[in-house]
């Protein structure tokens, strides 16, 4: 009867392991969009679902997105399936541009030659895809020509489909970014560890 316990334990709490990972797969990833020191997803969208400057500052109770509420729009870029994109009409000008392939999973954002970052603002990317929204805050120092972007932290539609919508550029008074947030192991990972015990006591209990 031990024994059967431990089985059924150890299985439990892979089982559990395995289904948080799946729930936690919509965490985002810096590396996604280079070069960004933070990033969140989920961000409620206004109408159409977009983020604009509304949704930038009033989220989080008013604290804003990464902490700052004094968030503006720069620049918004449509695209399209062809990997085409035009100045949206709530677009008061364009600081970068963007290439995209086919489908619109991923290509090349640059700033435009007139513009540079302030040493005195912060700067965060918007992407809208099928039904979300996620925002990177990004290292300036390091991000002054460009750089990659992918839509792998964009929810997928119920056919698979993730492609971006369109991007925003936002900015915000500030002197740097603030330190990213230490990231707790997430429960899914203590159930594993819990199952893996598990698994580590039955065979303790077989050799003996």
């Amino acid at each position: 009867m031990g024994m059967k316990s431990y089985v059924m334990g150890a299985a439990a709490g892979l089982a559990f392991a395995v289904a948080a990972s799946t729930a936690s797969a919509t965490i985002c990833n810096i590396g996604n969009f280079t070069t960004s020191t933070a990033c969140l997803a989920g961000i409620p969208g206004g109408t159409g679902g977009n983020v604009k400057t509304g949704q930038m500052n009033g989220f989080n109770a008013g604290a804003g997105v990464f902490g700052y509420n004094e968030w503006s729009l720069l620049t918004k870029l449509e695209t399209n399936s062809s990997g085409g994109t035009s100045l949206d009409d709530d677009s008061p000008l364009a600081v970068f541009s963007l290439t995209s392939n086919p489908g619109n999973s991923g290509g090349m954002w640059s700033l435009i030659d007139s513009f540079s970052f302030a040493t005195n603002m912060v700067y965060a990317f918007v992407l809208k895809g099928s039904g979300s929204n996620v925002a990177y805050l990004l290292n300036t120092a390091a991000s002054q020509e460009g750089g990659k972007w992918t839509n792998l932290d964009l929810f997928t539609d119920s056919e698979n489909n993730a492609g971006l919508s369109n991007i925003s550029l936002f900015s915000a008074k500030g002197d740097a970014p603030p330190p990213p947030p230490t990231i707790p192991l997430p429960a899914a990972g203590w159930l594993m560890i819990a199952g893996l015990g598990g698994l580590a006591a039955l065979r303790r209990r077989k050799r003996a």
